[in-house]
């Protein structure tokens, strides 16, 4: 619920409460920074109950996934931050962009996320070195479609002036993507990798 939340919050307002395309991909940013803060608490709460040998292992040692992806994104804001002004300023998206909504977008995926990390840390008790591992992953998997976003979207937006069209096609991969592999997690679907192991043994 916390996952689908997360997807309505910037298509809901861009397609049912008029936002700025511009707003969207804020809201979007956002999440993604909201997301690789609270999976790197996951982290360092899964490496206080894990030997660090196993963390480091599975590649969750929190201060890498800070420095990465909270690093990686914040060079991204200002590069993107960069180029909207740029299209905005030329007439390719319209403007002005609106405080008030890219309030609005932040304090709902703010409350969105922050609900999500409540529910994770009542059950953080289950989780284990994989499940945090597949967090980590899912924060890797979204800062590629966000990088994305970044170099072919503002091209279309550049090209077509019309940024929802793409905004609605990213958010629905984005969608697809994220939904896919929770739903697989679920039901206990493995990829075909992962059927040949088993196999092999």
């Amino acid at each position: 619920m916390a996952t689908v939340a997360r997807h309505a919050v910037p298509l809901g307002g861009l397609f049912g409460r008029d936002w700025h395309p511009v707003v969207a991909i804020v809201v979007y940013w956002l999440e993604s920074v909201l997301l690789a803060l609270a999976t790197a608490g996951l982290c360092a709460l899964m490496m206080r109950r894990t030997r660090s040998s196993e963390v480091d292992k599975a590649g969750i040692h929190p201060r890498d996934v800070l420095i990465f992806h909270l690093g990686s994104l914040l060079v991204f804001g200002g590069f993107l931050a960069g180029v909207l002004i740029i299209l905005i300023g030329n007439g390719h998206v319209e403007g002005p962009i609106d405080v008030r909504q890219v309030r609005e977008g932040a304090l709902a995926m703010l409350a969105v996320v922050a609900a999500g990390l409540v529910i994770d840390l009542w059950r953080f008790e289950a989780f284990t070195v994989d499940e945090v591992r597949a967090r980590v992953d899912a924060c890797t998997a979204r800062w590629g479609l966000f990088w994305l976003l970044g170099f072919f979207g503002t091209i279309l937006m550049a090209v077509t002036g019309r940024p929802a069209i793409f905004l609605g096609f990213f958010g629905v991969l984005k969608i697809t993507l994220e939904s896919w592999a929770r739903v697989a997690r679920v039901f206990g679907w493995r990829s075909v990798k992962e059927r040949s192991t088993e196999a092999a043994r």
